[in-house]
């Protein structure tokens, strides 16, 4: 201070220099402050929203992976195993349901011992109407109904469709697959589950994120309600929060996470004292926030776990210590630091305009104490770039002693500007824009006294004299640990472009307002390039290969969801290929941030090659039209007809010949097997009875969704005509899966079935007599066995042998026995009831079978009426004879099984015994009554 000055001027200067200061630097301090916050902000808000967005992918892709490995498992197991699909379907008679269950668990009792081993936890078997039939894990526990409880086992088996997703259950939690089983009928035999434990897909989710922990928390009010009793103390209270819970903390299943780390468990403690975190936890939405946990930093993610009925049952919470948090507090201060750095160069820019004259010592003395003990490295330059003076922090900073720094040129002794080489100091930036009289902000590298380089913010100011650059003030710090913060975001960036990698869709990034834009090597080998061939890329590399046509599109669609009027950007754009082809990406986009003015900034997004799925689409349009022109030249009549209105659509040249349909009439004309009053044809059964509207081809088709393959109907004609017709029909489905329209496939088979009536009489029935002969006589036998075994009525076999049947053939002649046979079969059945079956086996021998006996007495009375009419006498031309039977007779059901061969062989024995009494008479088989 000049001697000259006085108390009072000295206080009014200072006076003045302090409002000066409180005028214009706090303003300037506080919105610094202000701009520097909300920049740290948004950077941490986009830190955590990438660790959420890496956990989001993570988890689909894992969900995913288990759900195909799953679906493996259900095909090789259940729906393509007869053997199982045969006991389910045994099950559905109550009486053999227990049987069927046992037999089913002995059969899958090695197949759940591999699927234990490959992380299945539960294999469990239901009735089609939500009654657990098998717990694989719990065997002796069924018959219980779980579709109030589990909406994924209500959906599969109302739905028929697979139901995947996390879901609690009455043992324990689990990643549900739910399969619905249908047989090749199209059946329903009911359902089965696959069950994951949380730590199956935890060891999943570990693999692609290792850095993280995972939690699996449950909703107890919800999880409590359902829980067997004897399961609900597997599961605790959470320690943060007793609104959710934990399963098995202490491990007592094999298939249970590992325990988590103690310094997670510093966090989930921490987290109990955040009343406000936690409250944001209990919204359940996806989120992340930031918690400071035993002096660390770090990032708690979490997405909710969604049941099948869309009912939220818990979370999943990731914990990663997150050094990026850190190092942006660390350059937030430091930042903060630097601001304050240069508000105090202004306010000392300020003094010294308010102190100009005869305050040069002073000024030195103060700066000189401000750079002493600055938190960064400064140092003064006169106009030739020589080095006049450095505070003790950028003699450190740079590792030189003060004698070497001094009188010494900044860029021939620290500066560094690119690899392995200096740069001339005419080149040199920061010298070239302070001569220039331009502040120079950027970030570069220094190399210290012992050679290693290490990166700095630098902010150098020109110094004027009148307008004339006399030198430079340069402030630099030490930025290493922010860059190596940068660096970690790099590599985590990294994690997702590999997550993304195995996905095999292109990524890409466009920022709005700067048009920077970021592609990823998958986009560029869709077109056949390298990215490095593309470089340097922009929004005009994409508009480059992008066909004209799709573009307008493309934009549009942009500009949809830039105004809010779609949550996502899509498109189908055909971009050119290397080799010239144009292949078809699937573009998906939506909107990351925007400006604080409200503009569109970043907006990120990536391309899926759906060149395949058009080309199959084209093949199968190709496909249509061959299989129009097979069905025009097929033999077979065929009928298709749309849904609802159940009116014909098609039908080729044979159907309408075989229903005489004029092609006029077509259009008018309702399908076969769907009208009840066919105005030209009546339909009925294979045995002559009308066929209902429900039991038709068509109909079940259309309505059922059955597939009926050669059901033979006869078809009348106003006429009285027959036509014997053999229907095949099958559902027509959309992409949605709901039936659309219905096929119908006709053949007449009329001459098939005249001819093979006329086999089926000769196979069946003697010639001569017209009875039965000995193989419909064992086919009725073995059926009526079969109904006396279910109701206990009894039934009596009668073996026939004529007497003095030869000398009568040989005496008048073979016609004159045929005669005879015909005339004794003819008075045989008309002894008999209707119920009854009166058979020839071959020259005079004959059976009768005699069903739903009431008791032994009515079968002696029909035999004694066939030895009645046997005995009779038979006039023959102008002779009469009279030959008369034995007969033998066997009962059943007997104490020792039988079969048809053996009370044949039974009455054939019992028929001699009555030979050997004198003809004319009937014996009893000694054992059958």
């Amino acid at each position: 201070m000049p001697l000259g000055l006085q108390p009072l001027e000295v206080a009014r200067r200072r006076l003045l220099a302090l409002a000066l200061m409180i005028g214009v630097v706090v303003p300037l301090a506080l919105l610094s402050y202000a701009l520097l916050a909300t920049d740290r902000n948004r950077a941490e808000q986009t830190l955590l929203e990438r660790n959420l967005l890496l956990l989001s992918v993570s988890w689909q892709a894992t969900q995913l992976l288990q759900r195909n490995s799953v679906e493996t498992y259900f095909q090789e197991y259940v729906q393509d195993d007869p053997r199982t699909l045969a006991l389910l379907r045994a099950a559905r008679d109550p009486a053999q349901t227990d049987r069927a269950r046992l037999h089913l668990l002995r059969h899958l009792s090695p197949a759940y011992e591999r699927l234990v081993e490959r992380g299945v936890r539960q294999f469990h078997f239901h009735r089609p109407n939500g009654d657990s039939f098998l717990r694989f894990h719990h065997p002796a526990r069924f018959g219980d109904n779980l579709l109030a409880v589990r909406a994924s086992i209500r959906r599969a088996n109302t739905d028929l469709e697979p139901v995947f997703g996390f879901e609690v259950g009455r043992v324990v939690s689990g990643y549900r697959s739910l399969f619905p089983i249908i047989d090749a009928r199209g059946r329903h035999l009911g359902s089965v589950e696959l069950s994951l434990p949380f730590k199956v897909l935890l060891d999943e989710l570990q693999a692609l994120m290792p850095q993280h922990a995972f939690q699996l928390l449950l909703l107890a009010q919800r999880q409590r309600a359902i829980l067997f009793e004897e399961q609900q103390g597997l599961y605790e209270a959470w320690p943060a929060s007793d609104r959710f819970l934990v399963e098995d903390p202490h491990r007592l299943r094999s298939d249970s996470p590992a325990p988590l780390p103690d310094s997670i468990t510093q966090v989930i403690e921490a987290l109990g004292q955040q009343p406000a975190l936690l409250a944001r936890l209990h919204q359940g939405t996806e989120q992340a926030f930031r918690l400071r946990a035993a002096g660390r930093d770090y990032a708690v993610l979490q997405t909710p776990i969604i049941d099948p009925a869309d009912e939220q049952i818990g979370l999943l919470l990731a914990y990663v210590e997150e050094p990026g948090l850190t190092a942006l507090d660390q350059a937030f201060q430091g930042r903060l630091i630097l601001v304050g750095v240069v508000l105090a160069l202004l306010s000392l820019i300020l003094l010294w305009l308010l102190q100009a004259l005869g305050q040069r010592l002073s000024e030195r003395n103060r700066l000189q104490v401000i750079t002493e003990t600055l938190g960064q490295g400064l140092y003064l330059t006169d106009a030739k770039a020589r080095i006049i003076r450095i505070n003790p922090h950028g003699r450190a900073l740079l590792g030189y002693p003060e004698s070497i720094l001094l009188g010494a040129h900044a860029h021939d002794l620290f500066h560094y500007h690119q690899e392995n080489a200096f740069t001339a100091e005419a080149s040199c930036p920061i010298l070239t824009t302070v001569r220039a009289g331009r502040e120079y902000r950027a970030e570069t590298r220094f190399r210290r006294a012992d050679g290693q380089l290490f990166d700095v913010l630098v902010v150098s100011r020109p110094l004027l004299r009148k307008g004339d650059y006399v030198g430079a003030v340069t402030l630099f710090e030490d930025i290493g640990e922010r860059k190596q913060a940068e660096r970690a975001l790099v590599e985590s960036r990294q994690r997702l472009a590999n997550i993304i990698w195995g996905t095999g869709v292109g990524t890409w990034e466009w920022n709005l307002q700067t048009g920077e834009t970021h592609l990823n090597e998958r986009w560029a080998e869709m077109i056949g390039y390298r990215l490095e061939e593309l470089e340097p890329v922009s929004i005009e590399t994409w508009r480059r290969v992008a066909h004209p046509e799709d573009l307008a599109e493309s934009e549009a669609a942009f500009a949809r969801h830039f105004a809010g009027e779609r949550d996502h950007y899509e498109a189908e754009v055909r971009i050119r290929h290397r080799s010239g082809e144009w292949i078809c990406v699937l573009d998906r986009g939506r909107l990351l941030t925007r400006t604080l003015d409200g503009e569109p900034e970043w907006i990120v997004g990536t391309h899926l090659d759906i060149t395949a799925r058009k080309r199959a689409e084209l093949a199968v349009r190709q496909t249509t039209r061959l299989l129009q022109a097979a069905l025009e030249s097929s033999p077979s009549g065929i009928l298709i007809a749309e849904a609802p209105e159940s009116r014909i659509r098609f039908a080729n040249r044979p159907a309408l010949e075989l229903l005489a349909i004029a092609p006029a009439r077509l259009a008018d004309a309702s399908p076969l097997a769907l009208s009840n009053h066919d105005a030209d044809w009546q339909v009925l059964r294979p045995d002559g009875q009308p066929m209902a509207l429900q039991e038709r081809p068509l109909t079940r088709a259309m309505t059922e969704g059955e597939t009926v393959t050669g059901e033979e109907v006869i078809l009348v004609g106003v006429d009285g005509r027959q036509r014997w017709v053999s229907l095949s029909a099958a559902p027509i489905k959309d992409d949605e899966d709901r039936i659309s329209a219905g096929i119908v496939v006709l053949a007449d088979i009329s001459a098939q079935k005249a001819v093979q009536h006329r086999l089926q009489r000769s196979a069946h029935y003697d010639a001569l007599t017209g009875l039965p002969n000995r193989v419909l006589l064992t086919d009725r036998l073995e059926q009526a066995m079969a109904r006396s075994q279910r109701s206990g009525d009894r039934l009596a076999l009668a073996f026939i042998d004529l007497d003095r049947f030869k000398p009568v053939n040989d005496q008048y002649g073979h016609a004159a026995g045929d005669q005879l046979l015909v005339t004794l079969a003819r008075r045989m059945r008309e002894c008999l009831r209707g119920m009854d079956t009166l058979a020839r086996l071959g020259g005079d021998e004959f059976v009768a079978l005699l069903c739903d006996l009431a008791d032994e007495a009515d079968a002696r009375v029909l035999v004694e009426r066939l030895l009645a009419a046997l005995s009779s006498e038979v006039t023959l031309g102008e002779a009469r004879v009279r030959v008369g039977g034995s007969i033998g007779l066997t009962f059943y059901p007997q104490p020792l099984a039988r079969d048809a061969e053996q009370l044949l062989h039974q009455a054939d024995q019992a028929m001699y015994q009555a030979k050997l009494k004198g003809r004319n008479a009937w014996c009893l088989f000694e054992g059958s009554a």
